[in-house]
């Protein structure tokens, strides 16, 4: 697919589009090629050259080696179904009659938050996760190849039923800041304004939670609205896109206010816990305050690993690799996209197959710490190809 013509760009956006897409070598026949995506980039940082392109050839990298251009397709077994039935988040149509852009809920307030948290595993969550971001990202792609317009989205965060309990502040600040933060590096500037409606009366405590993990670009997309909330959210959605519910004119079958065939919510009920539980021997290391941990593999390209793996507290972990024992950590390659880990209830585990021959280094990290380490118990299983399992061998 061709880029859309972007008749809407000034001749200088054009330039630095142009300047970008050298600097981070991006293919002009890649499905994210498009002079909105990299435009993006450059809103998100200020229309620094250099530091949007560089992040941008992050994203690239992330985006390869996670495979999101056919994250639709991946393995059941890889992914939580469960995660986009009990905390969804919906594409509800358009932000106003005639725009392109696009409107998002996410009834943030009916999820059983912590029964989420203690009953997912961190890897198969965030694919979900990624795969609604994908696909949202997917939507506004097509509004603008249609349009020739630049696109976005209006997210409608609907609090309703929030309930303070003593461990929501550690959730939003742990694990719901990895994700969040995650999320929001790798798909800068795709949501245009974030309206929150139905705040709770401990909103102050939930906000600065969330700040530190959200950048001064999104913190500034955010509208906390108050006990007039319809009329204040019908200055960013037009009545006509909005659900009686929510102070607008659509109705639903049957004569349905929230309009549930536009809006997925979570259901009524607790996060079901229903994983089967793993028994596995696990080795455990240590990650100093302040320090990181390498583990180095010797394997051949196409060899399929099992990793399994608990944790506490969180830290950072990546997969370098190099042709070569001894060379440069400076010519690494990344091929497992390095992000921060959660410490979540459940054990961890996943597959991946290892890209190349040669060697790969396993960096933990805790390099924000400055006074407490990282146990972190740990299994690395190489699966041969009549299933049977060796345990993996650090040099």
């Amino acid at each position: 697919m061709n880029p859309p013509a972007a008749a809407d760009l000034s001749a200088e956006a054009k330039a630095y589009i142009a300047k970008v897409r050298e600097l981070a070598e991006v293919p002009l026949n890649c499905p994210y090629s498009s002079a909105y995506n990299i435009l993006r980039w450059l809103r998100a940082y200020s229309f620094d050259v250099d530091l949007a392109a560089a992040k941008l050839r992050r994203h690239l990298v992330v985006r390869e080696i996670m495979n999101l251009d056919g994250i639709e397709h991946i393995a059941p077994s890889n992914i939580d179904e469960r995660a986009d039935h009990y905390s969804p988040i919906s594409i509800a149509g358009k932000v106003r009659p005639g725009d392109n852009k696009v409107l998002l809920f996410d009834c943030s307030g009916k999820v059983d938050i912590q029964g989420l948290v203690n009953g997912v595993r961190a890897t198969p969550f965030m694919l979900s996760r990624f795969r609604i971001m994908e696909r949202i990202l997917r939507r506004i792609n097509r509004e603008e190849q249609a349009s020739g317009q630049m696109s976005g989205s209006v997210m409608v965060v609907d609090l309703e039923g929030l309930q303070f309990q003593a461990s929501l502040i550690k959730i939003i600040s742990g694990p719901y800041r990895i994700m969040w933060g995650t999320l929001l590096e790798q798909y800068p500037d795709i949501i245009n304004k974030i309206v929150v409606v139905n705040c709770p009366k401990f909103m102050n405590l939930i906000w600065r939670a969330c700040t530190p993990f959200i950048s001064e670009e999104y913190r500034s997309k955010i509208v906390l609205t108050g006990d007039d909330w319809r009329e204040e959210l019908k200055k960013h959605v037009h009545p006509s896109c909005l659900p009686v519910y929510y102070g607008g004119t659509l109705i639903g079958p049957d004569n349905d206010p929230r309009c549930e065939h536009l809006i997925d919510y979570p259901p009524n009920e607790l996060f079901p816990d229903n994983l089967p539980e793993i028994a596995e021997e696990l080795e455990t290391f240590f990650i100093p305050a302040g320090q990181e941990v390498v583990h180095t593999y010797n394997w051949k390209k196409g060899k399929l690993l099992e990793f399994f793996m608990h944790h506490d507290e969180e830290f950072t972990m990546v997969i370098m690799y190099s042709r070569e024992r001894e060379m440069n950590e400076s010519d690494w390659v990344e091929v497992y996209a390095g992000c921060e880990r959660p410490a979540l209830t459940k054990l961890d585990t996943w597959t991946w197959q290892a890209p190349y021959t040669g060697y790969f280094h396993i960096k933990y990290g805790n390099e924000k710490a400055w006074f407490l380490g990282v146990s972190v118990n740990y299994r690395i299983y190489e699966i041969e190809c009549d299933g049977s399992r060796t345990i993996a061998k650090a040099l």
